[in-house]
């Protein structure tokens, strides 16, 4: 997470992008926020995806990728 934070405070255009990102997969309800630490221990069904954004901007169809890494 440092490092996407990292990537972000450097490049302001990905920041726009990825933020937009994230708020159109919350509004579609394939995410929600994360209950503190004493909820998630009672619900089971509950996951953190670790993931990262992959950023080219030579390519104009999908200049964004969030990758998630769910092994």
């Amino acid at each position: 997470m440092y490092a996407l934070e990292r990537k972000l405070s450097i490049n302001k255009d990905l920041k726009q992008k990825y933020s937009a990102f994230i708020k159109e997969f919350f509004s579609q309800g394939h995410m929600e926020v994360v209950p503190d630490k004493e909820n998630s221990i009672s619900n089971p069904d509950s996951y953190i995806l670790q993931h990262h954004c992959v950023f080219k901007e030579h390519i104009s169809t999908t200049e964004l990728r969030v990758v998630f890494d769910a092994s």
